[in-house]
């Protein structure tokens, strides 16, 4: 995977939420005021896995995300 801003830097959350679980969730990385990131993933187990990102500034940015390999769907929430 990896993704990218046009701009700023974002606040980002990569996690996972195990399915029929509540709210409850697992996070791989997180980190603050980063404008990209990169590398590979395997689910440890079935649910759904992804990002959130937070926009500490005042301008909009645009975030490009770009995966391969084996996945159900992706989506925007």
């Amino acid at each position: 995977f990896s993704w990218s801003t046009d701009g700023g830097p974002v606040n980002f959350d990569m996690h996972g939420e195990k399915k029929n679980d509540g709210d409850n969730y697992t996070s791989y990385w997180r980190d603050r005021a980063q404008t990209s990131a990169h590398g590979s993933f395997t689910a440890p187990y079935d649910g759904t896995h992804g990002w959130y990102w937070k926009n500490p500034g005042t301008v909009p940015v645009t975030i490009t995300v770009k995966v391969s390999g084996t996945f159900e769907k992706l989506y925007r929430l």
